[in-house]
């Protein structure tokens, strides 16, 4: 793993972002957070497989990198493992991730947080062009409310 990032240090500062979705740090974090939950005996390993374990960082590359629609030939060949490890890692790593605490998103469950994530998103927004939004997972839901007449859809001002 450590020349894959020295290889992509050469491409530039925003490749390991570009090719994981987050920053190396973030990465790093990651790898902290979830290596007691995947971690593999080197030892039961070697005696199972005749090889070392696959580390931490290698196994969070590989859900990541299948995440980010990786070909998983590519994912498979750049981490040096079979398809039946590859497999392994990503559903190994995805329950660990979800079955995770200190992972898992805390929706605003008081009057003062709600109003806090809404003026939160508000100010992040484009002049102010988001309001009364408290949540964001995967995009944003916008309710628009629409007037029909005569048969055309027209916005409400």
């Amino acid at each position: 793993m450590g020349k894959h990032i020295k290889e992509l240090a050469v491409e530039g500062p925003e490749a390991f972002q570009k090719i994981y979705r987050m920053e190396y740090s973030t990465f790093m974090k990651l790898c902290d957070i979830k290596h007691p939950k995947i971690i593999v005996n080197d030892e039961m390993s070697r005696v199972r497989t005749g090889k070392d374990a696959i580390k931490v960082k290698i196994m969070l590359h590989c859900l990541l990198r299948w995440l980010s629609s990786g070909s998983y030939l590519d994912i498979r060949l750049s981490a040096g493992i079979s398809l039946a490890k590859l497999t392994s890692c990503i559903y190994n790593c995805m329950d660990a991730i979800l079955e995770s605490e200190d992972l898992a998103y805390k929706f605003p469950s008081t009057a003062k947080e709600v109003d806090d994530a809404s003026q939160g998103y508000e100010s992040l927004s484009s002049q102010a062009a988001i309001k009364g939004c408290v949540a964001c997972l995967d995009g944003y839901l916008l309710q628009i409310k629409v007037h029909i007449f005569h048969g055309i859809i027209k916005p409400m001002e």
